[in-house]
């Protein structure tokens, strides 16, 4: 079974996001903050996928991205950026983050699965 981390300070989309993923068979752990997300990345075993909020306090997601993909023992959990506005700019800077993909906020739970699925396809 793989396992997912999901990274979001808002528990209202670590709840939905965690029962849709557990729903399709996966094993979703939860993380409240880009910190949060380094110390049980730290601690093993890595999940085989990190979906992560763009924008939270602290340091935001693409930081918390280029930190996962720049350390050796990280670099190839693939992540995905959730965000509520994907413009060019963003695009660049994700891409930039070396993140894996990206899922736009909201989202139907049908296209939200099929994201999932291909990032475990690739």
């Amino acid at each position: 079974m793989a396992r997912i981390l999901v990274v979001d300070d808002d528990a209202d989309i670590c709840s939905l996001v965690k029962v849709i993923l557990e729903r399709e068979g996966y094993e979703v752990e939860v993380a409240r903050s880009g910190e949060e997300c380094l110390v049980r990345l730290s601690m093993g075993p890595n999940p085989d996928l990190i979906l992560m909020d763009f924008l939270m306090p602290g340091k935001d997601g693409l930081r918390i991205t280029q930190e996962i993909k720049s350390n050796p023992r990280t670099k190839k959990i693939p992540v995905y950026l959730f965000t509520v506005a994907a413009n060019e700019e963003w695009k660049r800077e994700a891409k930039k983050s070396r993140a894996d993909g990206y899922i736009l906020k909201p989202f139907s739970v049908e296209e939200f699965v099929n994201t999932i699925e291909g990032a475990f396809k690739r």
